[in-house]
Formats: structure tokens, sequence, C-alpha cells
């Protein structure tokens, strides 16, 4: 298994990005909160505007994670002074 850290930059990589999200916060956080819940922070933080927002303007870096062409994980953080955000890192099964 090689896996692959690909900044994300272009739509079709948002829009990769924003799926995978769903599929894991669907997937691991039933447990913990509701699906409404879950719908909102997915929309809020997660969704294919969140992202884009967060990439153009909020100084947020994301990467996909593959392995080979299959999207396996994402993080996200944010340069900040003096220091580095880790905004977000999912993995999925």
């Amino acid at each position: 298994m090689t896996i692959t850290f690909t900044k994300v930059s272009t739509m079709q990589q948002i829009q990769q990005t924003a799926a995978l999200a769903s599929d894991i916060w669907h997937e691991y956080y039933i447990t913990l909160i509701t699906r409404e819940q879950i719908a909102y922070m997915v929309d809020k933080y997660q969704s294919v505007p969140a992202i884009e927002q967060q990439i153009q303007s909020g100084g947020y870096t994301y990467y996909l994670m593959q392995n080979g062409s299959i999207p396996v994980g994402y993080l996200a953080f944010k340069q900040e002074e003096g220091k580095m955000f880790l905004s977000k890192f999912y993995v999925a099964q």
C-alpha cells in the first residue's frame, strides 16, 4: 500500500474531499451524534462550498490522501502566527 498526499486545488478534488468527508462522518459519528447533527456538521464544515471557502479565503490548505486512485482520507491545516493549526485529519476504514 502506497499512500500519496495530493494538495486539493481543483473543483474535482474539492468534490472528492467533500464526498469522502460525508462518507466518513456518516459511518463513524452515527454512534456519537444524531443524523441531523452529522448533516449539519458536514454541510457547515465539509461540504463543497465550505471547503472551497476555507481554501479560497480562510487560509486553509487541504490534502487528499489516496491509496492508488482511491481516496482514503484527507487533512486540512492553516498557518497561524508562529504555528500550524491542524484542523482536520480523517481516514476512512
